[in-house]
């Protein structure tokens, strides 16, 4: 639970820091017991800057429970 916590923190922290945000799915494979999607996240900062977080999550299941889950991410500059 823990973990949950400190991630919905990020996630309140990032809320408060940006104008806008955009989810976008580039990719999701999958099988039985298992899921792994890509996806980047664009960012619109109340002062017009923009920037985009590039992400990856996996999931593994245990029946109807997610047994494990891991994410990586990075955050690209605007060129």
């Amino acid at each position: 639970m823990r973990k949950i916590d400190e991630k919905l923190e990020q996630l309140k922290t990032l809320a408060d820091m940006v104008d806008s945000l955009r989810f976008g799915i580039t990719r999701q494979f999958h099988s039985a017991n298992e899921v792994l999607q890509q996806h980047v996240l664009h960012l619109a900062m109340p002062d017009g800057a923009r920037s985009e977080a590039h992400a990856e999550m996996y999931f593994r299941f245990d029946g109807h429970l997610i047994d494990r889950m891991e994410e990586y991410s990075y955050e690209v500059e605007p060129a």
